[in-house]
């Protein structure tokens, strides 16, 4: 998981921050293959990998990617991620930090 932020977001605007962050994700992972579902999250899925944005309970932009299923599934996920996170970093002016998912008890 990872909270990005926008810097040139406001801060009341939260809507409008997850949407410039799913468009900037949709436009990372056209032509990969990925089918996009809309609504929040909103989720792209291929195969064994899932990528989702959201606003987290505190209103902060969250990027999620994992994996299920076979050991190549998981390393797809992981180059996914990979890719994802350049090429979200090369063409926008965000800062991208890792989280640590809330465990279950929490």
């Amino acid at each position: 998981m990872h909270r990005v932020v926008l810097p040139d977001a406001i801060p009341d605007d939260a809507a409008a921050a997850e949407e410039r962050l799913v468009q900037l994700v949709r436009d990372a992972l056209t032509g990969k293959g990925f089918e996009e579902m809309a609504g929040s999250p909103h989720i792209w899925r291929k195969r064994g990998v899932t990528v989702q944005t959201y606003l987290d309970n505190s209103g902060e932009l969250v990027l999620k990617v994992r994996a299920f299923g076979s050991k190549r599934d998981v390393r797809a996920s992981e180059r996914a991620e990979q890719e994802l996170l350049a090429a979200l970093k090369e063409h926008a002016r965000l800062s991208i930090s890792v989280i640590s998912p809330a465990s279950p008890s929490e």
